[in-house]
């Protein structure tokens, strides 16, 4: 028998961790038998998928119960973020990591009540948005009470896969920065296969996966490959192995040099800086349709990490002005930028800047919307003046409805996509009906928005574009990617979202921003503020809309879909927060002039 885990008295508490998994000689048995795992080590990167495969008994599921500490090593260490597991406060630990079972346990409750366990503070709509993105929601209105029909041993019997829905909203509701997948189809039945691995997908996104299956087409994702066998790994591809060779000479370190020198973001950032050549370089991003991002080792002052970014000119255009006309003028703590170098075809530009270096965001953590409140407020009051004069793309509601615009012809052209399910296409009908609505109310939109103050727009405020510097004891908040910076209200950086896992937006605390700006703008009440928000709620997710809305033409237009529920289910929760009354101007809120 394996006694209940114990909790050191000194243990730290841990907010949220990064997602690196380090397992270092780690050895496991019960009692006097013979040990289930033996010497296992191996690591995992931070937001990297890891797929675990190995017979039965091999020893995958003990590894699991390892890293949740349901049971501690007999032998070596287990690290999350470089700590040991043992001196993180359990509760704290616990929270780190989502299970997604083969078999998920039911408790005899409703179904609201057994997606809440997973965060029993959410709201409802958090919850409804959760269902959504797990491509639950709909199954779950068509049960005989809806969110309030109780399941379980006396309940309403479920599917595999209706019960493995209610296990991945759990998931998207608990938000946690490491997800375990333990064979999360292997019990479904086959027409719920591809919804559910559908919701996988948005699931793991930004997110550490651990995936344990034996299904290859399952792995084809995964960046390194663990293969267990009688408690050992007899397999392992997370890391390069070491390859024992003679000393490299002068002609080898000449040939890497060359080797190094001859990639383009290294090329480039030469050329800036002839004598600032980079130890080595890393790929952080690299996608055929987005930028690519690349660290170059030691390439900055001191030996400092520089990010290297490649981008199309325009993009690069916006940010060299934010970079050079604006953040350089003010006090705000902002990253330091290195230069730009446009490509000899004109199409593309590689810009560089140091490295924000720190921990994730989560709006999940009241401390952190509060202190993304407070720099974005002091951003927003004191590049007013500059941003003025900076020539900007306009980040007023205009640019907002262009999106509508465009989204809702995408919808029109490509609605007959024969990929699309019938139930594919009522949906975007749907959407495409309420855009239209939206479309003739705009004005409303405007008239809210009319009065605000004009500032530097960020445009692409959310976690995955911001980290947390921490030193003496003062916390610093850090912000890249501008490309959608521009000039206008600041309604979009101030958006609150409905489920925080959705990562469109920062959720900043619209009471510590009031108190932020309300010295430079005095006449603007915190329900004006929450009303902008509220419209800057409608702004993001219409950009997601169009950016989704553009996949519908291809093939893979389906997969698109899920995301496209869940950011229409936030632009509904946005209007009808509007529509309380926040349409309307109540005395006393109106915003002030710029």
């Amino acid at each position: 028998m394996i006694g209940p885990t114990e909790e050191r008295p000194d243990s730290r508490p841990l907010p949220r961790a990064s997602g690196g998994i380090s397992f270092r000689g780690v050895s496991f048995g019960y009692g006097n038998e013979c040990p289930v795992l033996h010497e296992i080590s191996f690591e995992i990167e931070p937001r990297t998928r890891v797929g675990i495969a190995g017979a039965s008994g091999a020893g995958k599921s003990t590894l699991i119960s390892l890293l949740t500490r349901v049971c501690d090593p007999t032998e070596g260490r287990i690290l999350l973020d470089g700590v040991d597991l043992r001196e993180i406060r359990l509760e704290d630990l616990r929270r780190q990591f989502a299970v997604v079972p083969q078999d998920p346990v039911l408790l005899s409750a409703s179904i609201a009540e057994n997606i809440a366990c997973a965060r029993p503070e959410a709201g409802h709509r958090e919850l409804v948005a959760a269902t959504q993105a797990a491509n639950a929601h709909e199954s779950i209105l068509r049960l005989p009470q809806g969110y309030d029909t109780r399941v379980g041993e006396r309940g309403v019997p479920l599917s595999a896969g209706q019960r493995q829905r209610i296990a991945i909203a759990r998931a998207f509701l608990k938000d946690s920065p490491v997800l375990v997948l333990d064979e999360p189809t292997g019990a479904v039945e086959a027409e719920a296969e591809a919804v559910i691995l559908d919701a996988i997908r948005r699931l793991m996104r930004e997110r550490t996966v651990i995936l344990i299956t034996h299904r290859a087409s399952m792995l084809e994702g995964c960046t390194g490959l663990l293969v267990l066998d009688n408690g050992g790994v007899v397999t392992d591809t997370t890391r390069a192995p070491a390859v024992a060779g003679p000393p490299a000479g002068p002609a080898a370190a000449r040939a890497r040099r060359s080797s190094l020198t001859s990639h383009p973001a290294v090329h480039a950032w030469c050329q800036l800086y002839p004598r600032g050549e980079p130890r080595g370089i890393t790929p952080l991003r690299v996608r055929r349709r987005k930028n690519k991002v690349y660290r170059l080792e030691g390439a900055g002052p001191a030996g400092t990490a520089v990010i290297a970014k490649r981008c199309r000119t325009a993009d690069a255009a916006v940010e060299r002005i934010v970079y050079e006309a604006i953040l350089s003028r003010l006090t705000v703590r902002s990253l330091r930028y290195y230069g730009s170098l446009e490509e000899p075809e004109g199409e593309y530009c590689w810009l560089f800047q140091e490295e924000a270096a720190g921990v994730d965001y989560s709006n999940l953590l009241a401390e952190h919307r509060s202190q993304a409140a407070r720099w974005l407020g002091l951003l927003h009051t004191g590049a007013a003046d500059a941003a003025a004069e900076a020539r900007l793309p306009d980040g007023g509601p205009e640019r907002f409805r262009e999106l509508l615009q465009a989204a809702r012809e995408l919808m029109r052209q490509h609605a007959g996509n024969p990929v699309l399910s019938t139930d594919d296409v009522i949906f975007i009908e749907g959407v495409q009906a309420r855009l239209d609505d939206l479309a003739d109310r705009w004005s409303q939109i405007e008239q809210i928005c009319s009065g605000a103050p004009r500032t530097l727009v960020h445009g692409d405020f959310n976690g995955k574009n911001m980290r947390f510097s921490c030193a003496n004891g003062a916390t610093t908040v850090l912000v890249f990617d501008w490309e959608d910076a521009g000039w206008g209200v600041p309604a979009v950086d101030l958006a609150q979202l409905a489920v925080p896992s959705s990562k469109l937006s920062a959720n900043p605390d619209i009471p510590t921003y009031w108190s932020t700006v309300r010295e430079r703008w005095p006449e603007a009440s915190r329900e004006a503020w929450w009303r902008l928000a509220d419209c800057g709620t409608v702004f993001r997710t219409l950009s997601a809309l169009y950016w989704d809305t553009q996949n519908l033409a291809h093939d893979w237009a389906h997969a698109y879909v899920g995301g496209m529920q869940v950011y229409a289910a936030e632009l509904d929760h946005a209007l009808e927060r509007l529509d309380r009354g926040r349409l309307r101007s109540p005395a006393g809120s109106a915003a002030v002039a710029p």
